[in-house]
């Protein structure tokens, strides 16, 4: 059925062959494909010879170049050569390039100091840099193949393991060869005009010569070739990366349709491709083969591309390899399709004709592009051939070609091929002398022969021995015959079927291992496809079994062989033929089982059934679980075959035997690793109860492994919870393998998070066991306990920090704060982050933590390298000092902010964001201490804050704009000279600033405006309102009409912006969209809390007459407002409202002036008496203000008795306290009754004036007659 048997052609005396022109390869050149067709013209039709390549390896490691006779130099020859020793070069990372290959291979002998005897190598001479010298290079020097070996180099998880797999892959490298099998996937013919299309395709594959289980063992062999299928994949990366070698691999195709089609006319339609009527030929040196090449070095002193080579089977370095592999045709096809348009290939043939004709009458040129047309949706190439007839025997047609008969005949020898001394010296030049000399029996060199294909010897070795004795087993059980169909030497196997012997001959069974394989069987699990073909085309059985029940389709499929596979499925009822005597396994279910993914695919493309069972009711994915092929299972679940439901399978396999439980969890293990999404269609399935059920197994590390890999999705957590799994996890804890309590530690980590799983662990006594788990020696297990810990402070929903105080109770905080000490990372972090866990918003565990002398090893942390560490531990000093002032103090010793700061150079914002928290926490409430820690921070890195993306940084930059600001002259200069204002009012002026950040903007341009006694900063608000910041907030006024707080807050700012500032107030005039009705109308809020922000914002009227007047123009404030507010429980809201009546004294409805400003300061005096620091100081700052209001004030506030109760502070242990009260007092000291009761305290008690000097401040105000009047007493000693 296939092209050779059934191609048919008119009796036209031309050809076009048309053939894809693939995206992306380099064009082809219409010269070359004439000379390609001329050699194999040659070969075909002069010698009967298809082209072919093999390399074999020497005894000194260099590599013989085997091909036909006929193919060498020839371009033919070259693409051979070229195709096979690029994948050679993707196999070990390493190549020559051909203009330096001969003459190295000429010299790296003499290079090496190579004894010629045994091939060993001068051990003092390096060969890598010999090699490296002479024109080797790393295959990923070229740009387009940087990155083909990134995931063969990351296979194994570390180097130990990568070491270990290498050494073992290189124990068994001597027996695989790489092998490139071409096939035509379609032809279509058009008969009448003798037009051709053909489309190829190739198949790269591992054969391994190694013949049964008593040559090396099946878990050996899987594990093998599951290195080997890594290996592959990188080949055929490289394949379709470099462009050179992709137009070579199209040259190869075009060759391989070419050989097929030849052969047709030749056998069937006689007729021989015209030479003379082809473009001129290649002549010269230009198409010489090499017929030796050297071998490859390595670089074991440093990287190289392909870490696979590092070591040879014995673990020690190595330091050179031979070149091996092959390229095979496969020289039959599927059925020829018929071509329906014969308009449309008449014009083809028509114009591809002309075109050539065109092209031989043009002056001769070097190269020639090729047509192309556009063919079944694809651009194809158009080749023209010219015929002749052919007579192979009379008349002598064409005359060149018999010509050539004529001279070969002549060649003919009569007498042996070779005498004994030349079978001597050339098998000691291709085995060395140790192995000749072992083989010098003429057993022994028939069975070398035939291994390397040796046609010429063989004949010679062949007449010294009877024919009885040709074909007969050696000590392993092997004819020639089975050798030749391991090693795909088909020119012996041809030799050796002339002599007509069984071909089902079976192996002999030397003992229990070995299979009874037949030669068919061998040429199918090696790949071994001219030898296949061979064995096919003299009538061997393919049905035939070996001694496990399985036949050639069998072999074929197990080991990947798709080439040989095609080869066998041409033969009928071989699809779904089921194993006889074993298992009953498809060609599907072997491939299955044997992980041969591309020939599984090949397989479901052939219509192979999916749903086959073999006797023990097992399908193609149970088969893939039970031998661990992860990449079988992926490939099934991609395909998503509704029949085929693989994670239902997986999941009623962990129901079943030990056995299958096992292979199942493995399985679920490297998936999730490989894809960590498919935990949904696991849990869809309803693995997670069996998998539960499998913790208290004997397999349940594993069960554990995969639980683990979920258990970061609550949805996941949920089920575990449901499922009552944490007494069982606890369990694990029992078992001495570190790695399953490592991993249980994870789950419960994970469970931790999700509603009160926290609480239940504490209930069934988890906490305990975890805190003993900080006694072991791994670091692992270590890391994932604290990991736990920390998860369950975290999910503690009961909000008293039970979980945490167990923690402590346990003894778990000593080896937390020794574990800051060991220099590892991993643990550094996950210590660091527990802590912050076990001390948040716990003041005992701050404290204990502190004691221990936790924040010295933190500290050295944030001076560190390790970002993750250094993230967590500025996580623990926020929670160690959140609140604690004991903390921020042992903290400030320690010089904690500095090495914080230190954060602000990294990239990443999420460190700066850390560091900026921690930072704020260090700062703590006290003003004093914020302003330290904002200086530290620096008004550079503030704007760096400000001007970034993050909403935390925005957030604190504010802050601490504000902390520098607050009540300091020189700090507001500060900020403005600086450009802080810029940065603040960019932040309002964004679309997409949020709310938390613009109230930050807003109370950080409030204190950079006003300070100590309500006294503006007209240079600030200037320049806040050049950058726009009152149209920008007004803007904001209206678009936040239904945020009564935030439009408050909107207004107070403003009236930060515009108090004693005549140019911004005109400015807000200007704009005539603001009036005291928004404010007037916000009173009325039902919310006590918007009534106080409203009083705050009427700053507008500080000592404003105007202001004053325009509000009692809209009907002034109702008194009963006030009286709602003074009555509040809040003393913050009552001391504002009184300080507010003061103020707004003119504007309050249904009282008069004198009355309410009599209230409103005697509140604030009495709350002078509150015994609460932080309303002691708002009234006393509320005093400061109203000091310099207007006249009588003082007066009231002196009489009410306020100097003598602000006095009786200035010994406060609270310096904030103490500032207030002295501000207070140095503005009182103005009024002349004031400035009397203040002389008297200080003449008359020591150390008073002192301390009202000493806690002013440098924004603090007092009386120079004042000051000026005590020197002149205390000078002159009035008592």
């Amino acid at each position: 059925m296939g092209l050779i048997s059934n191609l048919t052609l008119s009796q036209s005396q031309h050809l076009t062959l048309l053939f894809p022109k693939e995206q992306g390869v380099q064009e082809l050149e219409y010269r070359e494909l004439h000379q390609i067709v001329r050699e194999l013209t040659t070969g075909i039709f002069a010698l009967n010879q298809m082209p072919w390549i093999c390399f074999e390896s020497n005894f000194d490691l260099s590599s013989s170049c085997q091909m036909p006779m006929v193919y060498k130099d020839t371009r033919v020859g070259q693409v051979l050569l070229a195709v096979d020793y690029a994948m050679k070069s993707f196999w070990h990372g390493v190549t020559i390039p051909s203009s330096k290959r001969s003459k190295l291979a000429e010299r790296w002998r003499i290079l090496l100091d190579v004894n010629p005897a045994t091939g060993e190598v001068n051990l003092a001479k390096n060969p890598y840099t010999e090699f490296a010298t002479a024109g080797q290079e790393c295959v990923t020097d070229n740009p387009e193949l940087q990155d083909i070996y990134e995931e063969l180099n990351n296979v194994d998880p570390n180097k130990k393991s990568a070491e270990r797999e290498n050494k073992f892959f290189n124990s068994y490298a001597e027996y695989v060869r790489c092998v490139m099998s071409l096939h035509v996937s379609k032809v279509k013919c058009c008969t009448s005009e003798n037009v051709v299309a053909f489309d190829v395709g190739y198949d790269v594959s591992s054969a391994i010569s190694l013949y049964d289980d008593d040559q090396i063992p099946p878990i050996h062999m899987q594990r093998l070739r599951r290195r080997l299928r890594h290996q592959i994949k990188v080949i055929e990366k490289g394949l379709l990366s470099d462009s050179t070698t992709r137009r070579n691999i199209s040259l190869l195709k075009f060759i391989t349709a070419t050989s097929l089609i030849l052969v047709a006319l030749r056998r069937r339609l006689m007729r021989v491709p015209d030479v003379d009527g082809l473009l001129h030929p290649f002549q010269g040196d230009g198409l010489r083969t090499e017929s030796e090449l050297p071998p490859f070095a390595f670089n074991n002193k440093g990287s190289q591309p392909c870490n696979t080579f590092t070591v040879d089977g014995q673990g020690k370095p190595k330091l050179l390899s031979h070149v091996h592999g092959e390229i095979q045709f496969d020289t039959d096809t599927d059925h020829i399709e018929n071509i329906q348009d014969e308009k449309w290939c008449h014009e083809t043939q028509v114009n591809a004709g002309a075109h050539l004709e065109q092209v031989l009458k043009q002056r001769l040129r070097l190269d020639y592009a090729v047509p192309v047309t556009h063919f079944d949706g694809k651009k194809h190439y158009v080749v023209h051939i010219p015929l002749t007839t052919y007579y192979p025997a009379s008349p002598p047609i064409p005359t060149w070609l018999h010509a050539r008969y004529q001279h070969l005949s002549t060649l003919r020898s009569k007498k042996l091929s070779m005498n004994d001394i030349q079978l001597a010296e050339l098998f000691k030049k291709i085995f060395g002398f140790r192995k000749a000399l072992a083989n010098k029996s003429i057993d022994a060199s028939m069975r070398l022969c035939a291994c390397r294909g040796l046609l010429a010897p063989l004949i010679t070795l062949m007449k010294k021995i009877a024919s009885s004795s040709l074909f007969a087993p050696d000590v392993l059980g092997m004819t020639l015959m089975h050798y030749c169909c391991i090693f795909n030497k088909s020119t012996v196997l041809s030799l050796l079927l002339s002599q007509k012997p069984n071909l089902n001959m079976r192996r002999t069974e030397i003992n229990v291992k070995s299979t009874r394989a037949t030669a068919l069987h061998l040429s199918a699990r090696c790949g071994s496809l001219a030898c296949l073909n061979a064995m096919l085309a003299s009538r061997a059985n393919p049905n035939l079994s070996d001694s496990r029940g399985r036949s050639a389709v069998h072999h074929a499929a197990g080991f990947d062989q798709i080439a040989a596979l095609r080869c066998l499925l041409r033969k009928p009822n071989l699809l779904e033929q089921a194993a006889t005597g074993s298992d009953n396994a498809t060609p599907l279910l072997v491939a299955a089982s044997s992980g041969s993914l591309g020939t599984l695919k090949f397989l479901i493309e052939q219509g192979a059934s999916v749903m086959a069972r073999d006797v023990a009711g097992d399908g193609p994915v149970e088969r893939a679980t039970l031998n661990f092929h992860s990449d079988v299972l992926i490939y099934f679940i991609e395909i998503n075959i509704g029949t085929l439901q693989v994670w239902n399978i997986i999941v009623e396999m962990l129901k079943s035997s030990i056995e299958r439980q096992d292979a199942a969890l493995r399985c679920l293990e490297v998936l999730l690793h490989q894809t960590p999404s498919y935990w949904q269609p696991i849990i869809d399935a309803g693995a997670i109860p069996p998998l539960v059920a499998l913790l208290s197994s004997p397999i349940r590390s594993l069960a554990c492994s995969v639980i683990c890999l979920m258990s970061e999705h609550d949805l996941v957590r949920k089920e575990i919870a449901e499922t009552n799994a944490i007494p069982g996890l606890f369990m694990i804890f029992g078992d001495e393998r570190c790695e399953l309590q490592s991993r249980s530690s994870v789950v419960l980590s994970d469970l931790a998070n999700v509603n009160e799983n926290a609480a239940r662990i504490a209930e069934h006594g988890g906490i305990r066991p975890l805190v003993d788990l900080l006694q072991t020696d791994v670091i692992d297990v270590v890391v994932n306990a604290i990991n736990t810990l920390a998860a369950l402070c975290r999910g503690d929903c009961t909000g008293g920090g039970d979980i945490q105080h167990l923690i402590m109770e346990c003894g778990a905080v000593y080896s937390l704060v020794d574990f800051l000490s060991v220099r590892d990372d991993a643990l550094q972090t996950a210590t660091s982050d527990a802590i912050a866990a076990i001390c948040y918003r716990n003041p005992a565990n701050q404290d204990e933590f502190v004691r221990l002398g936790v924040l010295p090893n933190l500290v050295t942390i944030l001076r560190g390298h390790c970002i993750p560490a250094q993230i967590k531990a500025a996580l623990a000093v926020d929670c160690i000092t959140f609140e604690n002032s004991q903390a921020q103090h042992a903290a400030s010793i320690e010089n904690a902010a500095d090495a914080l700061c230190r954060l602000f150079h990294i990239w990443s914002d999420t460190v700066k964001e850390r560091g900026a928290c921690a930072l704020w926490a260090l700062a703590g409430s006290h003003p004093e201490q914020q302003r330290a820690v904002a200086l530290q921070i620096g008004t550079k890195q503030m704007m760096e804050m400000l001007i970034s993306k993050s909403e935390t940084l925005q957030y604190l930059g504010c802050q601490g704009v504000a902390a520098i600001s607050r009540n300091s002259l020189g700090g507001q200069n500060l900020l403005v000279e600086d450009g802080i204002v810029a940065a603040l009012v960019r932040l309002l002026r964004l679309d997409h600033t949020t709310r938390k950040v613009v109230m930050a903007v807003m109370h950080a341009i409030n204190n950079m405006c006003v300070g100590i006694a309500h006294l503006n900063n007209k240079r600030s608000q200037e320049l806040i309102a050049e950058e726009g910041a009152i149209e920008l907030l007004m803007d904001k006024v209206w678009q936040t009409s239904r945020d009564e707080t935030m439009q408050v807050d909107l207004v107070h700012c403003l009236a930060c912006l515009v108090t004693g500032c005549t140019e911004n107030e005109d400015k807000l005039n200007e704009l005539g969209s603001f009036g005291f009705e928004i404010l007037l109308q916000l009173l009325h809020s039902p919310h006590t809390l918007i009534q106080y922000r409203v009083m705050a914002a009427l700053l507008f009227a500080f000592n404003r007459l105007p202001q004053q007047q325009r509000i009692l123009k809209l009907g002034g404030i109702p008194l009963s407002i006030f009286n709602h507010l003074l009555d509040s429980p809040d003393l913050e809201i009552k001391a504002g409202a009184a300080f507010q009546l003061v103020v707004l004294a003119r504007v309050v409805s249904l009282t008069t002036v004198v009355d309410a400003s009599a209230r409103g300061i005697i509140e604030l005096v009495q709350l002078l008496d509150s015994g609460d620091v932080d309303i002691i100081i708002r009234a006393a700052d509320y005093m400061a203000s109203l000091a310099h209001t207007r006249a009588g004030v003082p007066d009231a506030i002196v009489t009410s008795g306020a100097v003598a109760k602000l006095l009786q502070y200035l010994d406060s242990s609270n310096d904030q306290l103490r500032q207030a009260v002295s501000q207070a007092l140095g503005y009182l000291s103005f009024n002349r009754t004031a400035s009397r009761e203040l002389m008297a305290a200080c003449r008359g008690t020591e150390g008073v004036y002192q301390s009202l000097i000493d806690n002013l401040g440098n924004d603090g105000r007092i009386a120079e007659e004042f000051v000026a009047e005590f020197k002149r007493q205390s000078t002159v000693g009035l008592p």
